[in-house]
C-alpha cells in the first residue's frame, strides 16, 4: 500500500462566495513549506454509570478547523493570502506595473482549502475559513517566508479535486538580502539584524451554535493587535531614547526585486523602553519590541503595498 508523500500533496484555495460555501469554480495551486490546518474533533467522557465498572460511550465535541500554513512570500500567490487578511486591494496603473494597496477591512473573505494526497485518491476539503493572524520577519539572508494562522467551520473528505484544473501562478519569492527596514522614513542601514512583524486578526471563534452540527456558525472580526520585535547593533542611541521618551514612529519593510516590490508599512508604532545588556567582549546589540496603531480611528493601522504584472484581483 503506498503511503502519501509531503513531496508530492498539494494544496489548493480560493475564495468562498458565502461563508461555509465550499469551493466553487476555480482555485489556485498554493505553493507552501508547511500546512497544519484540519479539522479535529474531541471525545468527551461519559459521565454515565451503568453498574459495572466499563465506562459508557463517549459523546462527540465541537469540529475544530484550525492550523497555520507557511508559505513563501512571493509576487504572484502571496497577494492571494493578504486578500484573506485585508480583502480586496486598491489598484492603480504605475508605469507597466500595477500598484495593489492592501487596508484592513471590516469583513475577511472565506476560504475553501484542499489538501490533496494523489497516492490515496484522497482530497480533505476545508471550507469556512479565515486568516487569524500572520507573522512576518526580515533578517540578513535566506529566503522569506509567512506563517498564517487559520480558523475555519469544517472540512470534508472527497474522492476526487474539487477544482480539476486550479490556476498554478508564477513563481517569484523574495530575498532577505533584497528587504531595507525603514524608521520615520529613513534606512536603518547596516544595523538592523532582524525585524518580526505580527499581526492578530482578532477573530472570534467561539461561536458553535445548537443546531449547526458542532460547526462555527460564524468567525466574527475583532480589533487588530499589531506587534513585533527588532535587533540591531548597538550604534547609537536613537532607538534607546525614542523607547525612553515614548516617541510615535512609522516603521516601514519593503522588498524589492528588480520592478516587483512589496511594502509593509505601519503608520504608527511605539517602541517599549529597553536598556542594552553587556553578555561579554564582543559587540553590544540591543533588542526591542514595539506596538502598531492608529490614533485616529479613520487612519489604518498597517498597509501593505504590492507592485507586480497582475492587472487587477477578484474574489471569484
Amino acid at each position: 500500500m503506498a503511503q502519501a508523500k509531503g513531496s508530492s500533496a498539494k494544496v489548493v484555495a480560493g475564495f468562498e462566495g458565502a461563508y461555509k460555501a465550499g469551493a466553487g469554480a476555480k482555485g489556485t495551486v498554493m505553493p507552501r513549506v508547511s500546512f497544519s490546518g484540519g479539522a479535529s474533533r474531541t471525545l468527551n467522557t461519559s459521565s454515565v454509570v451503568t453498574g459495572s465498572r466499563s465506562p459508557s460511550a463517549p459523546s462527540a465535541g465541537n469540529t475544530d478547523y484550525s492550523g497555520n500554513i507557511v508559505v513563501p512570500v512571493d509576487a504572484q500567490t502571496f497577494p492571494l493570502w493578504l486578500i484573506a487578511l485585508f480583502g480586496l486591494p486598491t489598484t492603480t496603473a504605475d508605469g507597466d506595473s500595477f500598484k495593489h494597496v492592501f487596508t484592513p477591512c471590516e469583513t475577511q473573505p472565506s476560504l475553501w482549502i484542499e489538501k490533496q494526497f494523489p497516492e490515496l485518491s484522497g482530497y480533505l476539503l476545508g471550507y469556512g475559513i479565515k486568516a487569524s493572524s500572520l507573522a512576518l520577519s526580515a533578517t540578513s539572508e535566506g529566503e522569506v517566508t509567512a506563517d498564517i494562522g487559520l480558523v475555519g467551520a469544517g472540512e470534508s473528505s472527497n474522492g476526487a479535486a474539487a477544482v480539476a484544473n486550479p490556476a498554478e501562478l508564477a513563481f517569484m519569492q523574495f530575498q532577505n538580502f533584497q528587504a531595507t527596514v525603514k524608521m520615520d522614513g529613513a534606512a536603518l542601514s547596516d544595523r538592523i539584524t532582524e525585524f518580526s512583524l505580527n499581526l492578530d486578526c482578532g477573530l472570534d471563534g467561539d461561536s458553535y451554535c445548537v443546531g449547526g452540527g458542532g460547526e462555527r456558525g460564524s468567525i466574527a472580526e475583532g480589533v487588530l493587535g499589531i506587534s513585533g520585535n527588532l535587533s540591531a547593533l548597538f550604534t547609537d542611541k536613537t532607538l534607546l531614547q525614542k523607547g525612553a521618551d515614548n516617541t510615535t514612529v512609522s516603521f516601514a519593510v519593503e522588498y524589492v526585486l528588480g520592478a516587483t516590490k512589496l511594502l509593509v508599512e505601519l503608520t504608527e508604532a511605539k517602541i517599549n523602553r529597553a536598556s542594552p545588556a553587556i553578555d561579554g567582549p564582543k559587540g553590544i546589540k540591543e533588542s526591542y519590541s514595539f506596538q502598531g496603531f492608529a490614533s485616529n480611528p479613520a487612519d489604518d493601522a498597517i498597509r501593505v503595498t504590492v507592485t507586480n504584472d497582475v492587472e487587477s484581483y477578484s474574489l471569484a
